[in-house]
């Protein structure tokens, strides 16, 4: 998992003031993570070697097994995190060492924050209702891909729905690209959609030192949004961040 951290540190003795953290999206964290769940902090348990374990009861699951417990790595750190007894949150579990849990820069998000921003629920269900459950360790680099850049220019209408998943397979060695609707916008969007995927050059990337998969498979996220300086919708990559 791509996970950048940034300290911003103002020292007062040895005091660490302020951390910053970019957080994975939910296409990379949903790869990358064995256990994706809503559910309930139920108890604490002692710091050992720096981790806490939790205990947690799971009200929907969206990949792996029902987990009731998982470690909350490095929560003395200058950046550690924490969760309250009877915190209820959405959580993307990773594996460290042979251990489930999550870090200050995971993708977790409190149950309550999220009731203004329902779509991260309502991708994830979409997800497991199509059955994508399987992982991997590369990014797409988003930044770097004129996709993102000219799905800009197409026309969605406020009669689109709200995001749409698509599911992208690419074969290095014979040169090819091969899209499917998961979840769609309009037919004719989609068409437009799919075009572009199959032409674009897709750049991945494994931060983990990982080699990348010959045959490699991921989600793309689109979101349809309103775009209040054009007063129009317009499409772009579901990136929806809580900078902590």
């Amino acid at each position: 998992m791509k996970i950048l951290l940034t300290l911003l540190i103002l020292v007062v003795g040895n005091q660490v003031l302020a951390c910053q953290c970019s957080e994975p999206s939910l296409t990379e964290a949903f790869h990358s993570s064995k256990f994706v769940a809503t559910g309930k902090i139920v108890k604490n348990r002692e710091i050992v070697d720096d981790n806490r374990r939790v205990d947690f009861e799971v009200y929907e699951l969206f990949k792996g097994s029902g987990l009731n417990s998982f470690i909350v790595f490095g929560e003395n750190s200058p950046c550690g995190l924490s969760f309250e007894d009877g915190e209820e949150i959405l959580v993307f579990a990773y594996e460290n060492e042979g251990q489930i849990g999550v870090s200050f820069c995971a993708r977790y998000f409190s149950l309550k924050d999220l009731k203004n921003y329902p779509m991260e629920l309502e991708i994830l269900r979409s997800l497991k209702a199509n059955k994508i459950s399987y992982s991997n360790t590369f990014s797409v680099e988003t930044y770097g891909n004129e996709f993102f850049k000219k799905i800009e220019s197409l026309n969605p209408s406020s009669d689109d729905p709200q995001f749409a998943i698509f599911e992208v397979v690419i074969d290095k060695l014979n040169f090819w690209v091969d899209v499917k609707v998961v979840e769609g916008f309009a037919k004719e969007l989609d068409e437009q959609l799919l075009k572009l995927m199959e032409d674009s050059d897709w750049e991945l990337e494994d931060y983990s030192g990982n080699p990348i998969p010959a045959l490699s498979k991921f989600v793309l996220v689109i979101e349809n949004s309103y775009d209040k300086n054009s007063g129009s919708f317009q499409l772009k990559e579901y990136n929806f961040r809580w900078f902590r």
